[in-house]
């Protein structure tokens, strides 16, 4: 990176192997951060140790959060902050605030009340244009309870439900209230930043496991947007707010 200022924001996402996916979402976040900070300039950081070794085996090197902070120090950076473009505060968030040393940090999409209320109100728009249930597939963690999620749920309204692939809240959880209702028709979300395994496997694939075979041998016709948050306006003004709060 070459230091053409003074200002430099850390993008910290979970990272990718394929960049044209993670330009696609990631990057759609990256340049709404930019459009609300003029002056500043980017840099990149992830938080998956295995996707920094595999791509530093493919000769492409992208550091953690805190090799980040270290390199724009080093070429000169007077002001650096960072945005964590993950869904909800959890373990790889605590990773990154350890190693910040101070510096200003936008948390997650999930972390304040004021983003829970207008996601909310953005999936209520989603599911009247679809005009079916809609079930967002949120990642979740196996033993932590998932307090991020549910307080999102407990925002959604009616026919707008969330289930996550790990923990209690899972599809196996939820099957009986989707049942419970009388619709047959029902339309899947990932509640992911970007489009990846989870999405295109976990949720939309044709294996017995996925939530789209689930469901659909429990007697639901199943139509899945293969989106991921990141392309979403709503996501990408929730960070570029969270950053103008964050630095004026």
């Amino acid at each position: 990176m070459t230091m053409e200022n003074k200002n430099v924001l850390i993008s910290v996402s979970y990272g990718a192997l394929d960049n044209a996916a993670l330009d696609a979402d990631v990057g759609r976040v990256e340049t709404a951060m930019l459009n609300a900070l003029p002056g500043w300039q980017l840099s990149r950081a992830f938080t998956s140790a295995r996707v920094c070794s595999l791509l530093s085996k493919r000769g492409k090197e992208v550091p953690d959060a805190a090799g980040a902070i270290a390199q724009a120090r080093a070429e000169g950076a007077e002001h650096i902050a960072l945005a964590t473009l993950l869904i909800s505060p959890g373990e790889e968030y605590e990773g990154v605030l350890a190693a910040v040393d101070g510096l200003p940090v936008a948390s997650p999409l999930l972390a304040e009340d004021e983003d829970l209320d207008a996601l909310a109100a953005y999936y209520a728009g989603v599911q009247h244009d679809c005009g079916t249930p809609l079930l967002l597939m949120g990642h979740g963690h196996p033993s932590n309870g998932n307090p991020a999620y549910r307080r999102l749920r407990q925002r959604l309204p009616e026919q707008v439900y969330l289930a996550c692939l790990s923990g209690a809240d899972n599809l196996t959880a939820l099957l009986p209230e989707l049942l419970s209702q009388p619709a047959r028709r029902i339309t899947l979300e990932p509640l992911l930043m970007s489009v990846g395994g989870h999405t295109l496997r976990d949720m939309a694939g044709e294996e017995p496991d996925s939530w789209k075979s689930q469901l659909e041998k429990a007697g639901f016709t199943v139509d899945c947007h293969l989106t991921g948050m990141g392309r979403l306006e709503i996501a990408q003004r929730i960070y570029a707010r969270k950053l103008r709060s964050l630095i004026g």
